[in-house]
């Protein structure tokens, strides 16, 4: 399921939620509805997996139990995502405080100035990961006023400072296809998979325990 009433308009309500929760095939959650503590009760109410659906608040939700994260910003930071997530599972909340510290510029300069879709694109491309910016209708690619999000004004700009953080730290998920150049979602989507699978597989196998 996704939650995501910024979007949409209409939340899904508690009652609804615990209904479809019962059904063998609604599995996980993505929340995007900004309400850590709600989403808190429901996944111990529901006893289902619930991934962070908002990368300001990837980290609140990580430590209330969510398995992983649903992440725009992860397009362009996925292996840090992916090693926030592997701390919280570890035990090491200051690392995982860490991360998520290094990974507010970005996230600012990403999610913080528009459609977040365009600017991770725009991204990408002054990473070098893609060779354009394009994006589906109805959005439409970031201007060049807005892709001087990407750029920076200057060797000063803090957000031009994250995105080249970002350089080194994403071109392990970078790889050639033919003539042009592709990103791996591998990363993105190996986020707390294991963690993920195992809840799948215990459910499935009728060991899925309710919390109320």
């Amino acid at each position: 399921l996704y939650d995501i009433p910024g979007r949409t308009g209409v939340a899904i309500g508690d009652e609804i939620l615990d209904r479809l929760a019962t059904h063998d095939q609604v599995l996980a959650v993505k929340d995007a509805t900004g309400d850590v503590p709600s989403g808190f009760s429901r996944m111990r109410r529901t006893g289902l997996a619930f991934y962070s659906g908002d990368d300001a608040l990837n980290l609140a939700w990580l430590t209330h139990g969510a398995v992983g994260v649903v992440s725009v910003v992860g397009h362009v930071r996925a292996g840090a995502y992916r090693e926030m997530v592997e701390a919280i599972g570890a035990g090491d909340l200051r690392r995982a405080q860490d991360l998520s510290i290094e990974l507010d510029a970005v996230c600012n300069a990403i999610m913080g100035a528009g459609q977040g879709a365009v600017y991770a694109k725009a991204a990408l491309g002054v990473l070098g990961a893609i060779p354009h910016r394009s994006v589906r209708s109805q959005l439409g690619e970031a201007d060049a006023e807005e892709h001087r999000l990407g750029r920076g004004a200057g060797a000063g700009d803090p957000r031009r400072r994250a995105l080249a953080q970002g350089r080194e730290a994403h071109a392990p998920t970078v790889r050639r296809h033919g003539e042009g150049v592709g990103v791996s979602m591998a990363e993105q989507c190996h986020l707390a998979d294991g963690v993920h699978r195992g809840a799948v597989r215990a459910r499935r196998g009728k060991g899925w325990s309710r919390r109320g």
